[in-house]
């Protein structure tokens, strides 16, 4: 069975776009207009760098008006993964010493389900010498508030905890985060350098295109995001810094995006996210409604045709783009290729991790690690132009798979 023999149309479906949006067509006019226009070095004192100067300030005035920050707070970077690691290596790295001086030993806060561009920048910390505390989540995906309050100490520099989990599309609460984290420091009444710790950062890549990202409502004093999962060019990334929040560069060079990122700031690229970040933010109420029908409709085909299918995740605090899958018996890897060989693109889990001998470390810690029914699990994230008709084949090509191989399976 393929797409085409069922629908009549030579074409593939693509059901990942959480692991990254296609471009969108209007971005990609910017790009390409933009590659012409503006050949100089936004650095540079001549007529061609001043004109790409100001198309630069341009961008990030306008992407900073819809995050409602100041532009000066505006840091664009090479996409999410680079945007994670400049909050977090950053913010703590430049205040090592000041607590040590004091006899302090450096802590830190995330949780167990984060990206692991989160992850692995926390276990960098933790061979640097920092603590580390990992928050646990219930068995929808979701932190407990005490638990947050219970981790707090004098010596905390940095909590980041992600908007929205890329695997399972479970949202935290992130206002409530920040109010328990004001109320701490409010209590401790003390600063370092003039600025409150414990800073906090949330990773907004998954959230940015369909949630609010409106920095004062949200109360996060930095925050990440990602182009390329917003139908902007892949590539380029953007870090808000609250302002007067001290971090150190991890790229060092030619002193721009104000000296926390050196290098020649791709303008192209920064004019197609800001594109995309417009769009999406136009569209926002619309798609969240089309989406909240897509995933209803995939739940209740589901249900009907495969009732053994697990949904991982929060049955109320979720994206409504995005669903994961567990099927009983069944191997991740064997559904991504036998659906792909279906024309239909899905993913394990989160594109950054891919499918990894030990599974997946935000249903081990939803479930345990002894949870067989994870191994089966894929992920299927809904974009823009996904149709009812295209929910409805995915979900008769994966029962296709599952009558395929029954009989073969393990138990």
């Amino acid at each position: 069975m393929h797409y085409r023999s069922l629908f009549g149309q030579k074409q593939r479906l693509y059901l990942d776009h959480a692991a990254a949006s296609p471009l969108r067509s209007s971005v990609a006019r910017v790009i390409r207009r933009a590659e012409l226009a503006y050949p100089g070095n936004p650095s540079s004192l001549h007529h061609e760098g001043v004109i790409a100067g100001k198309e630069l300030a341009s961008a990030r005035a306008s992407v900073a008006k819809m995050f409602e920050v100041q532009a000066s707070e505006v840091i664009f970077t090479s996409g999410g993964t680079e945007s994670d690691s400049l909050a977090i290596l950053g913010t703590v790295r430049r205040n090592i010493a000041t607590l040590q001086a004091e006899g302090k030993k450096p802590h830190s806060i995330t949780t167990t389900i984060e990206h692991p561009a989160v992850l692995e920048a926390f276990a960098v910390l933790e061979r640097e010498g920092v603590t580390v505390t990992y928050l646990g989540v219930d068995t929808q995906g979701r932190i407990n508030q005490k638990e947050l309050r219970e981790s707090l100490k004098e010596e905390t520099v940095l909590v980041s905890i992600g908007y929205v989990n890329s695997e399972i599309g479970t949202v935290q609460d992130i206002r409530e985060c920040a109010k328990t984290i004001r109320h701490f420091r409010k209590q401790l009444g003390r600063s370092i350098l003039g600025v409150q710790f414990p800073i906090f950062h949330t990773d907004a890549a998954q959230a940015t295109r369909l949630l609010s990202v409106r920095v004062p409502e949200l109360g996060v004093d930095m925050l990440s995001c990602n182009g390329s999962k917003i139908g902007g060019p892949r590539g380029v990334g953007m870090l808000y810094v609250k302002k007067g929040i001290q971090i150190s560069p991890l790229l060092v060079g030619g002193g721009q995006e104000h000296s926390l990122r050196s290098g020649t700031e791709n303008l192209p690229a920064i004019m197609g996210f800001e594109t995309a970040l417009r769009e999406v933010r136009a569209e926002k109420e619309s798609e969240y409604a089309s989406m909240l029908s897509l995933r209803a409709l995939a739940l209740a085909l589901l249900q009907e045709q495969i009732p053994e299918a697990r949904i991982n995740g929060s049955a109320h605090h979720f994206l409504p783009s995005t669903l994961s899958i567990s099927l009983p018996k069944f191997a991740s890897e064997l559904l991504v290729i036998e659906l792909d060989a279906r024309g239909i693109a899905v993913s394990a889990g989160s594109a950054c991790s891919g499918v990894k001998e030990n599974g997946s470390h935000v249903l081990s810690a939803l479930y345990g690690k002894d949870d067989k029914d994870s191994w089966g699990t894929i992920r299927v994230s809904f974009g823009k132009n996904t149709t009812p008709r295209d929910v409805r084949y995915f979900v008769r090509a994966l029962k296709d798979v599952m009558e395929k191989y029954s009989g073969f399976l393990y138990t």
